[in-house]
């Protein structure tokens, strides 16, 4: 996707920096090699997940964080600088993605990042354009997610080159919905071999949800007050999301999230658009161990994984559990993990789920019941989860709104009206055929 020149900066801006790359000559802060600081921060492990390359020039920086296993994305508004990134990851193998973008029009890229690489873009700001390059990276970063930022300190001495950064207009620039867990001098190499590093700055920016710097609550969002007590006629498709609604993605955490329904088309599986979107968001945002109920051959089990691999927890993912009585299902699921790289993600258990569950250790953050769906069948699942959910966690049961609850052939509904409350089970909302609730309980 290329979302090009737009108001955040001029053509006047895109022709300035795009006509460095035009040259023979690279641009000075081109050194054929990553900034040392950032072989630090990836070889300790810190640029994982899904990472954002900003101002990535010719992507020494993307392919170091794609050698160790993220996945990236480059940004830059030069579409020469683009090209040659593009080509440059090519001839040295890494998988990584780049796009002509604007900076402080993040929002356009319609995408979720962990980590957000700004080695040298930060100090090309003035003062009028620092605020909104900080609202345009809070559109894109997690809550917790981390930008690195390096940049020239106003500790270096002469007038040549980029603008001198001081510790306080980093400071002031992040102060409203980010924490700064460090900032260290460091140093930046510079391309000509008899010049000594320049003196600089790393900033470890986290971003939070609230400028009072408290935890976020679970449910930011809510979907419909009233309980699910019968057969609904209508299947609402995704609404915005429950945990982060963000202007300008229209709840979706990425692409991939968006085409799920279309993406998941050769699994079988009853699974309404809504479902997919939910339970791949719901897993995205886990916060401890996973546990789904009825999988049949694995569609919900895949997006789930997915959600996992993609999402908060991916630096330590928490186990999945997945429960399953028929051994035939379970070998089709197994064979749709195997084949997408998910299947090391996933604890495929056979049997009876209240059985299954007495030997699982501890308590689930995230539960996904779709299993046997008559009131006997949810009753015995809602009897195995007491005390088995973590306060907060998610609890989402599939065909709620099923017509078959209407004639009885289904117990969904029934068995999750006489036993939630007392579950300490609070209904947040519907998405597509699924009831999703928040365990307020308390400790028990």
């Amino acid at each position: 996707m290329t979302t090009g020149p737009s108001p955040g900066m001029s053509s006047a801006d895109v022709d300035r920096w795009d006509e460095k790359y035009v040259r023979t000559d690279p641009p000075p802060w081109e050194i054929n090699k990553p900034q040392s600081v950032l072989v630090e921060l990836a070889a300790s492990g810190r640029l994982r997940g899904r990472v954002l390359d900003l101002g990535c020039g010719t992507a020494e920086h993307a392919i170091l964080a794609a050698q160790h296993g993220a996945q990236v994305l480059g940004v830059d508004i030069s579409p020469n600088a683009v090209r040659r990134a593009t080509e440059k990851a090519r001839d040295r193998g890494a998988k990584a993605r780049f796009v002509v973008g604007d900076a402080l029009r993040l929002d356009l890229l319609g995408e979720i990042f962990d980590v957000v690489i700004d080695s040298g873009l930060f100090h090309t700001f003035d003062a009028g354009k620092r605020s909104l390059y900080a609202s345009s990276l809070a559109k894109v970063v997690r809550p917790e997610g981390v930008v690195y930022l390096t940049c020239v300190s106003d500790r270096q001495v002469g007038d040549w080159g980029p603008r001198r950064v001081g510790e306080a207009e980093i400071r002031a620039t992040f102060a409203a919905g980010w924490v700064i867990d460090e900032l260290r001098e460091c140093s930046r190499e510079r391309r000509a071999e008899r010049e000594s590093p320049a003196k600089a700055w790393l900033a470890t920016i986290r971003r939070v949800v609230s400028d009072q710097l408290q935890a976020p609550p679970r449910f930011l969002y809510r979907h419909e007050a009233r309980r699910p007590l019968a057969y609904e006629p209508v299947f609402r498709s995704f609404e915005p999301s429950f945990y982060i609604p963000r202007p300008g993605l229209g709840g979706f955490l990425s692409g991939l999230h968006e085409g799920l329904p279309a993406a998941m088309g050769d699994i079988y599986g009853k699974l309404a658009p809504g479902d997919h979107h939910k339970l791949y968001e719901a897993a995205y945002f886990s916060r401890g161990p996973m546990l789904e109920i009825g999988r049949m051959h694995g569609k919900s089990t895949v997006i789930l994984a997915m959600g996992l691999r993609d999402g908060k927890g991916s630096e330590r993912r928490p186990p999945f559990y997945s429960v399953e009585l028929s051994e035939k299902d379970r070998l089709v699921a197994e064979s749709h993990l195997r084949e997408l790289g998910l299947l090391e993600l996933v604890t495929l258990v056979q049997g009876d789920s209240a059985t299954v569950l007495a030997g699982l250790p501890g308590r689930f953050d995230t539960v996904f019941v779709d299993g046997d769906h008559s009131y006997d069948g949810v009753m015995r699942d809602l009897h195995a989860l007491e005390g088995r959910i973590e306060p907060g966690g998610v609890a989402m049961f599939h065909d709620c709104f099923h017509p078959a609850n209407a004639t009885g052939d289904y117990g969904v509904a029934r068995a999750l009206d006489e036993c939630t409350e007392q579950m300490g089970l609070a209904y947040r909302g519907r998405f597509g055929a699924i009831a999703l609730f928040e365990h307020i309980g308390g400790e028990g």
